[in-house]
């Protein structure tokens, strides 16, 4: 047994103290990672200090690591400023840990850790993760808060592990003493591991093992995607932007020349224009009137949907649009361009921070950060999009889930008329079209490709309102909020009997999905809650008919269903890809995750491979690997056939 550290007579380096502290280390807390050959040891708490939360700061460093092997059993390493080879060697035997694929880490919120630790040290990591946010967020996703300390009150209830936290200042370590650090450092190593066989049995009693390792395989692929980043081009968007920056300097004169001096991007002076200078107050006032809506209360909000509902009373559009044009062109510039170059000055690329378990229904989520852009909301747009390219050298391949949703919802349904459509490799809202009018899919393709037709016109601006209705139904769109999107999308205001007509007309036809709403809505008052297919559970205790909220928990059960569906298919895809491309003789990586689109990058110059034969591999793991998947792992058929687009170029499109 090694004799335990200490620390108090060491030498403390920078702005830590060299006087001996009253930190009383426990019994099995030992300086020094010990010799790593014995295989009775497989899995390991991990946690690591650090100067700050970005990893891309030259400057900033790991302070220190904990490993825990067993309970209350912990070895430390200070790696910060070390003069000796003995920080040298801990980090080694850390890393040889990390590169065997048969360990296992534990960690709380651990890719945080092992994106500091690929990107400082330049390694890749071999071994098992579990990660424990994320077990507590399968476990309960309704939790309020999953920090480390609130689990192991939890499942552990042991004090020791916890009470220490109120003396350490996380975000500025240095100013704690080295041994203060070392503690919390341990403390946080030896509560994950403990935490990792009371949270497995929960997870197997609750049938959600397959389940958490597939998404734990997903956190290293993501830290992956995080630490390597997209490359920027600058000529590019140095370009578009200086386009766009004149733009919204042209349309602000032009509305300032109408309507005399006022900032549009200011929403009382916006209020002022549209509800007063413009009379739309007068306007609405008067609609309420003829309509004898004797109890309307005003609505003077200046969102881009309200500001496109005003264009219905006929009057001032062209200024309108010039005002939805500059507040939508005013913020592409501030959140899309202008925090650029503090994001990508340490490497010229765009880093980001992906999120699993934010969104209850474990789509993952990009969250602004101190590291980059919410990739997530990046536009449509192509001008704001192209500025994201392959490295120099690279091809672009992106993939996306054709109709995921509605795959999914067609699998959970198994409606027949949706499942015909798929089947046959038909556009779901075309065939849906066709359907409800009675007419051949073929004669209405026929009609929407030929803009001479006298129908043209109307089918299309009848399949777009289809297409709102297949994805709103789903989600519990209403008549009035389907009017508003069929609006702001097409300009034509259809009056809200007719939107519910459409609505009644499409449940009506299509009984297996209405079925399955009904179903999922009348399971989760019963038990107050839904579980999908993949294991994932939607804790929605409130569901009921009689109260809006309760109303609201039930469209949640049945979005639910879906949307978890439809993302964990794209997450599995991910595993499936990445595997690819590890044992592929030239690098290939992905860079990015946007809802159901998995974009990457591929190195085939002095290759023989060809881009065609990459492709076909890639539509192959994504349209049939994913669906061996889901059999062999979590013994489901998914009999609807899934359809990827590819889209090969030199950027993102």
């Amino acid at each position: 047994m090694k004799k335990q550290s200490n620390l108090s007579q060491s030498s403390l380096f920078g702005a830590f103290s060299n006087l001996p502290s009253s930190v009383v280390f426990p019994e099995l807390y030992f300086k020094g990672v010990e010799d790593l050959y014995n295989q009775d040891y497989r899995e390991y708490g991990l946690d690591i200090e650090t100067e700050g939360l970005n990893y891309l700061i030259p400057y900033r460093n790991i302070i220190s690591f904990a490993l825990s092997r067993n309970k209350n059993t912990v070895e430390y390493s200070w790696q910060l400023n070390q003069l000796d080879n003995l920080a040298e060697r801990d980090k080694q035997r850390l890393i040889y840990i990390l590169q065997n694929p048969l360990n296992i880490i534990v960690g709380h919120n651990i890719k945080f850790d092992i994106n500091w630790i690929r990107y400082k040290w330049n390694i890749d990591i071999k071994c098992q993760i579990f990660d424990t946010y994320i077990a507590a967020s399968l476990i309960n996703e309704n939790r309020e808060k999953n920090s480390l300390d609130i689990i192991i009150r939890e499942f552990l209830d042991d004090p020791l592990l916890v009470d220490y936290k109120g003396k350490v200042d996380r975000t500025n370590l240095l100013k704690h003493h080295k041994d203060e650090i070392l503690l919390y450092n341990g403390k946080d190593g030896d509560g994950s591991r403990q935490l990792l066989f009371p949270m497995l049995k929960k997870l197997e009693r609750i049938s959600m093992l397959p389940l958490s390792q597939t998404l734990f395989q997903v956190t290293k692929i993501l830290s992956k995607m995080e630490t390597t980043g997209v490359y920027l081009d600058q000529d590019w968007r140095k370009r578009e932007e200086n386009k766009l920056f004149n733009r919204i300097v042209d349309t602000r004169g032009k509305l300032q020349a109408k309507l005399g001096k006022f900032d549009p991007n200011k929403s009382n002076e916006l209020k002022n224009v549209l509800y007063g200078q413009l009379g739309f107050r007068e306007e609405i006032l008067n609609e309420a009137l003829e309509n004898e809506d004797y109890d309307l209360e005003f609505d003077d909000s200046v969102n881009f949907d309200r500001i496109s509902e005003l264009k219905r009373y006929g009057k001032h559009i062209e200024t309108l649009d010039e005002i939805i044009k500059y507040r939508k062109d005013l913020h592409n510039y501030a959140s899309f361009y202008k925090p650029l170059d503090r994001y990508v000055k340490y490497d010229g690329r765009m880093h980001y921070t992906y999120r699993q378990g934010w969104v209850k229904t474990w789509r993952l989520s990009c969250g602004d950060s101190v590291m980059g852009l919410n990739m997530q909301q990046i536009p449509r747009d192509k001008s704001i999009k192209g500025m994201f390219a392959a490295t120099p050298g690279y091809k672009w391949i992106g993939l996306d889930l054709s109709q995921g949703e509605l795959r999914c919802a067609a699998q959970l349904s198994q409606e027949p008329v949706m499942i015909e459509a798929f089947n046959n490799d038909h556009d779901i809202h075309t065939a849906v079209m066709a359907d409800l009018k009675g007419m051949e899919y073929n004669e209405v393709q026929k009609i929407l490709s030929d803009k001479n037709h006298p129908d043209h016109f109307t089918f299309k601006t009848d399949r777009v309102a289809i297409k709102r209705i297949n994805f709103g139904i789903l989600f519990g769109v209403s008549a009035p909020r389907l009017r508003r999107l069929l609006y702001a999308e097409l300009g034509i205001d259809y009056d809200i009997e007719y939107c519910q007509g459409l609505i009644d007309q499409w449940l009506d036809r299509y009984q297996a999905v209405k079925k399955y709403i009904r179903e999922t809505q009348q399971f989760c008052i019963k038990n107050g809650f839904v579980r999908m297919p993949l294991g994932a559970v939607r804790r929605l205790p409130g569901a009921n008919y009689q109260t809006g909220d309760g109303r609201r928990e039930l469209r949640q059960a049945v979005n639910f269903g879906i949307q978890c569906f439809s993302g964990l298919i794209a997450q599995i895809g991910m595993i499936l890809i990445n595997d690819f491309f590890t044992n592929l003789p030239f690098d290939a990586r992905m860079l990015l995750q946007t809802h159901d689109s998995i974009e990457s990058e591929v190195k085939l110059e002095g290759t023989k491979y060809n881009i065609n034969d990459l492709i076909t591999e890639i539509r192959w793991i994504m349209e049939k690997g994913t669906i061996q998947y889901m059999k062999q792992v979590f013994d489901y058929n998914f009999t609807v056939p899934l359809k990827i687009d590819i889209d090969c170029s030199d950027r993102w499109s």
